[in-house]
């Protein structure tokens, strides 16, 4: 998928987004900050910001003499991001809707002190190589963190949509289906912690978030739209949609699934110099 592709669908979500980022995307763009630390007069490279669940929060701890340019290619979640940095008085925090493999610091200003991804490195093509770059943009010393979901986080959830959106739509491809993709890679906290070294940071560590959240009907199917796996109706006329929905309700309460598990891997280390 291109980066208009994935702009689009991740455009698509923003109401839903809205809903899930107090249980899923804040408190874990949270988490992600916590560990990448930024300081006050810092600057702050977010990549793949969406709604800026990790940017915000960065935006108040670099305080007004620090600065965070938010770069996503989704223009509806970065116009969310706005209202959300608007609502908490932030004005340090710039949103940019651009290609980060491309991306360079504006104004011919001075490299970053902290670069940041949540939920967005194994969208990247060419992971590694697009990671490596990013690297490039700190300042030796500069710290880099990313987010990603643990091995089997969302598994459960994941195989009752796609077991049912296949009667829907035969082409919809379940996780795990076809080659292996980026994330498979670095879900693990040893195989994440190997790939930061890889990268070429120092001093690489992850920390497990264990985290469930409780599933209600709402919830469920905001989380279906307000995430990749929206992919699951993309192209469904609504009735269909509909249809889906309340099958797929129908399969968790059969399967007894009554939590979401959003268990992540946090990864951060240093550029060296």
């Amino acid at each position: 998928m291109d980066a208009d592709e994935l702009g689009a669908r991740f455009s698509a979500t923003f109401r839903e987004f809205a809903e899930c980022t107090p249980l899923v995307w804040g408190p874990l763009g949270d988490e992600l900050v916590a560990d990448v630390a930024p300081a006050r007069g810092d600057r702050v490279l977010d990549v793949c910001c969406g709604a800026g669940a990790s940017a915000i929060p960065a935006a108040v701890a670099t305080g007004p003499t620090g600065s965070v340019d938010a770069v996503d290619v989704a223009g509806g979640l970065l116009a969310l991001g706005e209202k959300f940095a608007a609502q908490r008085g932030l004005a340090n925090v710039r949103f940019a809707e651009a290609d980060v493999t491309e991306w360079q610091p504006p104004d011919g200003t001075d490299a970053y002190d902290v670069v940041q991804c949540s939920f967005g490195v194994f969208f990247l093509p060419d992971m590694d190589e697009s990671v490596r770059r990013l690297v490039g943009l700190l300042r030796p010393g500069g710290k880099f963190g990313a987010t990603v979901w643990r091995a089997g986080a969302l598994e459960d959830f994941g195989k009752a949509l796609f077991d049912v959106a296949e009667q829907y739509r035969p082409q919809a491809r379940p996780p795990g289906d076809g080659p292996p993709e980026p994330i498979s890679r670095i879900n693990r906290p040893e195989t994440l912690l190997s790939w930061l070294g890889e990268i070429g940071l120092a001093e690489p560590a992850v920390r497990t978030v264990a985290r469930a959240v409780p599933l209600t009907p709402e919830f469920a199917w905001a989380f279906v739209l307000g995430s990749g796996f929206r992919r699951a109706v993309e192209g469904l006329a609504p009735e269909r949609v509909r249809a889906l929905r309340e099958d797929f309700l129908a399969q968790l309460d059969e399967r007894g699934i009554r939590e979401l598990d959003i268990t992540t891997l946090v990864g951060a280390g240093q550029r060296p110099g």
